[in-house]
C-alpha cells in the first residue's frame, strides 16, 4: 500500500523514537520452540526460526516464523533492528506441479512502512482473517498453491518488526533484505530452498523496494564466494500497482481521472495545469545529489501530492479503488487484521514477544522515505531485465494512487536492451482477466480488470492464474514471434488460457505450434521453389494418434530440418514442404507433445472448435496478418483423417455464419494413410494381409479366414456405434473399437510386425524408435530456443488416445462429402506398405463417398504417376494416390515423392 500522511502527522512522528526492549535474541534462545542461528557476515546477524502450528493458518503447509536481527549495515549505524517474517511451504495438496525446484516467493507490501502481513492475511496468503478478527480461514487462492512464499515485515518498526527506524533509502532497505535472504537460505530449515528460483513480489511502494533488492542480489552474486555467501538464484520480480518512476507516473493522474469521469472539468484542468510544475520539481530531485536534494525531493513529492491526490480526497474517493468511498484514515478498513495480530494467542502462535504491538503502517518509516519517494527505481528494473531476470508489472484498473496508465507508461519508458521490442508490442487480451503487453525478452505489463490497488484481494483467482503463468514462464499474449535460424521464421505460442468451448468445459489448455515461412532459398536443384502467381500457400500439418505430436511430422517427415541419431542437433531437410509453402505444425489436443493443460477433448468436434479459433488467432496476430490471403491447406496423416475433415467443416461453418471473424480461405485438404470411415476400412484388413500389391502374405490362411469370418460382426458393432448418440452409444463405440482392433491387429502383434510398415519389425512401444527426438526436444537448449516452459516434458504420444476410443469407431466421411460438394479439393494418399490405415481401405473410402461427382470418380481409371512413384485416380477435385514402397509415414519413406505430390496439389495441377 502506498499511502500519504498529513504533514503535521509526519512532523509529529519525527519526534518518536522506537526503544529497543529486552534482547530478543536472548529471549528466543531460552524458548525450546525456537532455533537461533548466528552469522558473522554483515557485522554479525542472527536468524530465529520456529515452526507454526498448522491449525493456526494453513493445515496443508509447513509454516515457519521468526526474526532476523542485525546491528546496522554498510549504510546504517542504527542500533539493533529485528525484522519479522512468516514463511509457508508450497501446499502439500496443491495440484500444481513442475519438474524443477519449486519457486520461492518473497512478498513485500509497500507504504513505505506498511506490514506484509496485510498481503498475507488479506490478499494472497494461505489464510484470511475473519470479520471478527478472532480467527482465520483458508484461502484457496493463496500463492503457496504454486510456490513457497515468505512474507517479510521491513524496515524496522513495520508490523511486528521493531528496533531503531534508521532506514531512509532503498539501498539501506535492500542491504538488510539481502542479508536476511542469505541468513534464511543458510539456516538449517532454509538450506533446502537454496536451489529454488527466487521471485521478489509485492505491490505499491515495493515498486521501489523490489528493484533495489534485485540490484543488491545481482551485485552480491558477482562476488559471493569471496565473501563466503551464497549465490542467490534470482529468477524474476512481479510487482502490482507499483510506485517506481515519479516523473513518469505523476503525468498520468489527470488522464486517468478524465478517462473515468472522476472530477469536474475545472478540477481536471487544475490538475493538468499543476502537473508540469510537479514534474519539474521531481526532476530536480532526481538530478541533484547534494545536501539540498533531499529538500527538493520532499518539495517535489509534496507538490505532486497536492496536485494529484487532493481531488479524490475532496470527493471522498478511495485512492485504492475509485469505485469505493474512502473509509477511515487509510481508506481501507482492516481493523479485523489489527485485532487478530494483537491477540496474545496470535503472538504466542507466531513466537512474537507479547509486548510487541502490531501496526499496519508506520508513519515514522513513511516520513523517513519521503525524500526517496521522489526518486526513480526504474534503472534497477532495466538492470534486472538486461540480466535475464523476468519482470511482471501488473495493475488493477480501479486503482488511483498507482494507476495503470502511469504504471504502463513507466514500463514503456524503461531503458533496456529490448525497449524497442516492448514498445512495439501490441496490447492483447489475457483471457477475460485483463490486457497484456509483453516482450519476447522477459517484460510483461498486465492491466487487471475490475481490481484496485490490492489485486489479489479483488481478483484472487485471476491473481493466482497470473502468478502461476509467470512462474512457469508462459506467454501472457496469444502470439509471440522469434527468428531462430537464418531465412526461417518461427512462431511459438503458449496462448492465453483456453477456457473451453461450446463442447468443452476444460479451463486450462495451451497449444504449442511451430511455424516456418516458405524458404527464400531452395535446397532443391529443380524448380519446386519457383515463385507462383498469387499468394504463397499456407499449410497446417497435424499428426494423428490420437495424441501424437506434430513435431514427429516436422522432425522426421516433411519439416525444414531433421534430428540426428544422437538427438543433439538438426540438419536441413532438402525435401521440406516449406520448399513450396509456409507451413505450421500444431500440437493438439492438450497434453500432446509440448501442449499442456486440462485434457477434456474426446471427439473431433471438440478438436475442431479449438483449432478453428487457433487459426483465427494466428491470422489476426501482427505476425500472421500477412498470411490472411494465403490459400490454406489442412494436411496430416493417420488419425488426422478425423481431425482434418472436422476442422475443415468448422472453417466452412465459420465462414458462413460468424461475421465478426475472418473468412478463412480454405483451399484444400491432403491426408496421408488416413483413418476416416471405420465401417469401410475395417473390411480391408484381410485383403491387405493376403492380397497386397507387394505379394506379401503376412498371416496364415487360417488367420486371414478368421478375420474375414469375424468382420461382419465387427461391422455390425461399428454400425451400432454410428447410429446413436447417447451414453450407451459411447459404450457401444468403445466396445466396437476394441473388438475390431483386436481382430485385425492381434495377428500382427503376435509376429511383432510393425503396423506402419509390413516389411519391418516393431521396435519399442510405438513400433518406431524416436528416442533421438525425445532426447532433442527435451534438451534445455531446445526448450530455450523454442521458448518452452522448462517444466514441460515432450512426449511422442500421450495417453489421451484412451479418451478417443469411442470417437475412433465413428465416421467423418460426411465432412469429406461436404468439402467436395463445395469444390474444396481433397487428396487422400497412402503408402502401400502400411497396414493400420492401409491403401486398400483408404481407396475404398474414396470410392464410397456420396457426392455429386461420385460416378465420375469411380469411373476414372488408375494411372501411373511421377515416374513410377505411385498409382493415381483423380476426378473433379478428389484424388486418391497409392504411393509405392512407403509405409504409414509417406514423407519419411519417400521424401522426394511426397514433396512432388504436395507441390502438384497446392499448385492445382491435375494428377
Amino acid at each position: 500500500m502506498k499511502y500519504s500522511t498529513s504533514f503535521l502527522a509526519l512532523i509529529s512522528s519525527l519526534l518518536k523514537e522506537s526503544a529497543v526492549a529486552l534482547s530478543l535474541k536472548q529471549s528466543l534462545q531460552n524458548q525450546e520452540a525456537s532455533k537461533v542461528y548466528d552469522y558473522d557476515f554483515h557485522g554479525g546477524v542472527f536468524l530465529s526460526t520456529s515452526e507454526v502450528n498448522k491449525d493456526f493458518c494453513d493445515p496443508d503447509s509447513v509454516s515457519l516464523s521468526g526474526y532476523f536481527g542485525l546491528d546496522g549495515s554498510a549504510y546504517d549505524q542504527a542500533e539493533t533492528k529485528h525484522y519479522f517474517y512468516w514463511f509457508f511451504e508450497k501446499r502439500s495438496t496443491s495440484t500444481s506441479s513442475s519438474d524443477g525446484p519449486i519457486p520461492l516467493l518473497i512478498w513485500l507490501n509497500g507504504g513505505p512502512g506498511c506490514s506484509s502481513m496485510l498481503g498475507l492475511l488479506t490478499e494472497n496468503g494461505p489464510c484470511l482473517v475473519n470479520e471478527a478478527g478472532d480467527g482465520t480461514m483458508v484461502n484457496p487462492y493463496s500463492w503457496n498453491e504454486v510456490a513457497h512464499v515468505l512474507f517479510l515485515d521491513q524496515p524496522a518498526t513495520v508490523g511486528y518488526s521493531y528496533g531503531r527506524a534508521n532506514d531512509s533509502t532503498d539501498e539501506m532497505m535492500a542491504e538488510d533484505a539481502y542479508f536476511f535472504i542469505q541468513s534464511f537460505l543458510q539456516s538449517e530449515e532454509g538450506q533446502k530452498y537454496q536451489n529454488s528460483p527466487l521471485y521478489l513480489t509485492g505491490e505499491s511502494y515495493a515498486g521501489h523496494y523490489i528493484p533495489a533488492i534485485s540490484h543488491r542480489i545481482l551485485a552480491g552474486n558477482n562476488n559471493y564466494e569471496k565473501n563466503n555467501l551464497l549465490h542467490v538464484p534470482l529468477a524474476g520480480m512481479a510487482i502490482g500497482n507499483p510506485w517506481t518512476d515519479p516523473v513518469e507516473q505523476n503525468k498520468w493522474y489527470a488522464e486517468y481521472a478524465k478517462e473515468n469521469n472522476l472530477f469536474t472539468a475545472e478540477e481536471i484542468k487544475t490538475m493538468e495545469d499543476g502537473i508540469p510544475g510537479c514534474v519539474e520539481n521531481i526532476q530536480e530531485c532526481e538530478e541533484d545529489n547534494n545536501i539540498f536534494s533531499g529538500f527538493k525531493c520532499i518539495l517535489g513529492v509534496g507538490t505532486c501530492n497536492m496536485v494529484n491526490l487532493g481531488p479524490p480526497q475532496v470527493h471522498n474517493i478511495s485512492l485504492y479503488d475509485i469505485t469505493k468511498p474512502c473509509i477511515g484514515d487509510m481508506c481501507v478498513d482492516l481493523s479485523n487484521v489489527d485485532t487478530f495480530l494483537n491477540l496474545e494467542s496470535s503472538k504466542r502462535a507466531l513466537n512474537v514477544p507479547i509486548e510487541r504491538s502490531w501496526t499496519m503502517c508506520s508513519d515514522q518509516v513513511h516520513l523517513k522515505f519521503l525524500s526517496e519517494q521522489g526518486q526513480s527505481a526504474s534503472p534497477y528494473i532495466s538492470e534486472a531485465l538486461d540480466n535475464n531476470v523476468h519482470v511482471l508489472i501488473y495493475a488493477g484498473d480501479n486503482d488511483y494512487i498507482c494507476n495503470y496508465l502511469g504504471v504502463k507508461a513507466m514500463a514503456s519508458d524503461l531503458n533496456w536492451d529490448h525497449t524497442a521490442d516492448f514498445t512495439a508490442a501490441e496490447d492483447q487480451a489475457w483471457g477475460e482477466g485483463g490486457i497484456a503487453k509483453s516482450s519476447n525478452h522477459g517484460l510483461t505489463f498486465l492491466k487487471v480488470f475490475d481490481a484496485g490497488h490490492m489485486v489479489p484481494t479483488d481478483q484472487p483467482a485471476v491473481s493466482l492464474d497470473m502468478i502461476t503463468q509467470f512462474l512457469k514462464r508462459e506467454s501472457f499474449v496469444t502470439v509471440q514471434h522469434r527468428e531462430i535460424w537464418p531465412n526461417i521464421q518461427q512462431y511459438q505460442s503458449n496462448p492465453n488460457k483456453v477456457e473451453g468451448s461450446q463442447f468443452d468445459g476444460a479451463n486450462d489448455k495451451h497449444y504449442f505450434y511451430w511455424f516456418f515461412e516458405k524458404r527464400s532459398t531452395s535446397l532443391q536443384s529443380s524448380s519446386s521453389n519457383d515463385n507462383t502467381n498469387g499468394p504463397i500457400p499456407f499449410i497446417i500439418w497435424l499428426n494423428g494418434g490420437p495424441g501424437c505430436s506434430s513435431m514427429l511430422g516436422l522432425l522426421t517427415e516433411n519439416g525444414p530440418c531433421s534430428v540426428n541419431s544422437d538427438g543433439d542437433r538438426t540438419s536441413p531437410s532438402p525435401y521440406s514442404w516449406n520448399e513450396v509453402a509456409h507451413i505450421l505444425y500444431l500440437d493438439q489436443p492438450a497434453k500432446t507433445g509440448y501442449s499442456y493443460g486440462e485434457v477434456n477433448d474426446h471427439n473431433e468436434d471438440m478438436i475442431a472448435e479449438d483449432a478453428f479459433y487457433f487459426i483465427q488467432a494466428f491470422l489476426q496476430s501482427e505476425e500472421g496478418q500477412k498470411y490472411q490471403v494465403s490459400p490454406l491447406y489442412l494436411t496430416g496423416e493417420s488419425y488426422a483423417g478425423h481431425y482434418i475433415p472436422a476442422i475443415a467443416h468448422r472453417i466452412l461453418e465459420g465462414n458462413e455464419g460468424e461475421n465478426y471473424l475472418l473468412t478463412i480461405p480454405l483451399a484444400g485438404i491432403a491426408i496421408g494413410n488416413p483413418w476416416i470411415d471405420p465401417e469401410t476400412q475395417y473390411q480391408w484388413y484381410a485383403a491387405m494381409a493376403s492380397e497386397n500389391s507387394h505379394g506379401l502374405r503376412i498371416f496364415t490362411n487360417e488367420e486371414v479366414q478368421h478375420i474375414k469370418d469375424s468382420t461382419p460382426q465387427c461391422i455390425d458393432r461399428i454400425n451400432e456405434c454410428n447410429t446413436g448418440n447417447g451414453v450407451d452409444t459411447q459404450l457401444k463405440c468403445q466396445i466396437a473399437d476394441a473388438f475390431c482392433g483386436d481382430l485385425n491387429l492381434g495377428p500382427l502383434d503376435a509376429r511383432n510386425l510393425s503396423p506402419y510398415d509390413i516389411t519391418k519389425q516393431c521396435i519399442g512401444d510405438g513400433c518406431i524408435d524416436t528416442s533421438n527426438l525425445s532426447t532433442f526436444l527435451n534438451l534445455d537448449s531446445t526448450k530455450e530456443a523454442l521458448h518452452i516452459p522448462t517444466n514441460i516434458v515432450w512426449k511422442e504420444c500421450s495417453r489421451i488416445s484412451n479418451k478417443f476410443r469411442a470417437d475412433d469407431a465413428r465416421t467423418v466421411a460426411p465432412y469429406l462429402t461436404e468439402l467436395l460438394h463445395k469444390g474444396i479439393p481433397v487428396l487422400l494418399y497412402a503408402g502401400d506398405l502400411d497396414y493400420i490405415c492401409n491403401y486398400m481401405g483408404t481407396k475404398a473410402v474414396a470410392l464410397k463417398l456420396e457426392w455429386n461427382h461420385k460416378n465420375d470418380f469411380n469411373a476414372a481409371e488408375d494411372h501411373e504417376w511421377g515416374n513410377q512413384s505411385g498409382l493415381v485416380r483423380s476426378s473433379n477435385g478428389l484424388t486418391f494416390m497409392q504411393v509405392y514402397d512407403a509405409g504409414h509415414m509417406v514423407p519419411s519413406d519417400k521424401p522426394d515423392v511426397s514433396l512432388a505430390m504436395i507441390t502438384q496439389f497446392v499448385k492445382g495441377e491435375a494428377f
